[in-house]
């Protein structure tokens, strides 16, 4: 995982806005009971004060971005002369020297492709700040938790059933069967929700067996699992094939009677528009798909990217969105950011996403009915 630098107005644009995403997080938090101090202590690890630098690429990479990666995990960055920060992580390794090996290699690749003087700092490594004289763990990482056929998110905060503010379950996508997404991060706005006390819950699937049936009802079942175990909100969430499911799961009413959102990510079931396939039902399987869900129950927010190989009618598709979310009781979104920097298919997994949308995403599952935006949008709000 490696940052996109930005021009540096931009850059401070975004500074502003994670800084606001942040205050917001707070802002709600403060609502609720005080939490333990260990809470607190995590997510002053986790700060953007922690990682001590101005650059808001690495801040979010650090604060957002890094939490949804999997053990083996190594955090490095580097500051230029003139403030530019670069950063890199990786995840999955099979041990941790190697992590930190690849991630420092990483950083300083990528210092040498931008031509400037810099040395890379090794940060962090499986959630502990190792950096020296800064050293520092951050409590709540929970060891391996299964909850059904969910995992919690290992660098994330584990409050626990009867805690948490409630559990969101993300799916990833599919890459076919020689790609295996189970050892893979997953989106960095999920930070945004675990910070005011939601569970991030993996929903991983061996590719051999991520069948868009098959898996939509091992992730029915899941949910119900989920609120047996005592979650008093699920929230959906996924990218691509994962999204796909996570609508379709919802069509179910003994499902949507136990789930309270959707976040739905670039969702795809028909592969590359470029190679074919099945692209010329993708818009009639999507109205049928939004037909589906359940009129006065399950805030479904849709996020349709530009650039996107695996939509080959995104106008189309946001304007189905926007018609349903005419007439449907329960708040129905469909945003499609404008900003250039996040296109194309995997953009929800860029720090820049996560940093300037994160907030808002929040506040779409959050927020009280008659103030939740509805229809299309195109900037954060």
């Amino acid at each position: 995982m490696t940052n996109t630098a930005l021009p540096r107005a931009r850059a401070r644009r975004i500074a502003a806005a994670l800084a606001a995403a942040f205050v917001f997080s707070h802002t709600a938090a403060s609502a609720q009971p005080a939490p333990a101090a260990s809470a607190d202590a995590y997510r002053s690890v986790f700060s953007t004060e922690a990682i001590g630098t101005r650059s808001a690429s690495i801040r979010a990479g650090w604060s957002l971005v890094y939490r949804g990666m999997l053990p083996h995990a190594a955090f490095a960055y580097a500051i230029t002369a003139n403030g530019r920060g670069l950063w890199n992580a990786v995840n999955g390794r099979p041990d941790e020297a190697t992590a930190r090996a690849h991630a420092l290699a990483a950083c300083q690749r990528a210092v040498a492709r931008a031509n400037v003087k810099a040395e890379c700092v090794l940060f962090a490594v499986n959630g502990r700040i190792v950096a020296p004289g800064r050293e520092r763990t951050a409590p709540g990482i929970p060891a391996v938790r299964q909850i059904g056929p969910f995992r919690a998110s290992p660098l994330h905060r584990l409050h626990g059933p009867a805690e948490a503010r409630g559990a969101v379950i993300y799916g990833h996508g599919y890459g076919g069967r020689d790609t295996d997404a189970r050892n893979g991060s997953i989106q960095g706005w999920l930070s945004a929700f675990n910070d005011i006390g939601w569970d991030i819950l993996r929903f991983d699937r061996h590719p051999n067996e991520d069948e868009l049936l098959r898996t939509t009802i091992r992730l029915q079942r899941g949910v119900r699992v989920a609120r047996a175990a005592g979650y008093r909100q699920i929230v959906l969430a996924g990218q691509s094939r994962g999204a796909w499911q996570s609508l379709r799961a919802v069509a179910d009413p003994g499902t949507a009677a136990l789930v309270d959102a959707v976040i739905a990510i670039a969702p795809a079931a028909h592969g590359r528009w470029d190679r074919g396939n099945r692209h010329s039902t993708q818009i009639d399987d999507w109205q049928q798909l939004l037909r589906a869900l359940p009129d006065d129950r399950v805030r479904v927010l849709t996020v349709l990217f530009r650039g996107d190989p695996f939509d080959a009618e995104i106008d189309a598709r946001l304007a189905a969105v926007g018609s349903i979310a005419l007439t449907r009781r329960a708040p129905t979104l469909a945003l499609s950011p404008s900003d250039r920097v996040i296109e194309g298919h995997t953009a929800g997994t860029h720090w820049f996403f996560a940093a300037r949308y994160g907030g808002s995403l929040l506040a779409f599952v959050i927020a009280p009915e008659a103030v939740t935006k509805r229809g299309i949008a195109r900037a954060p709000w």
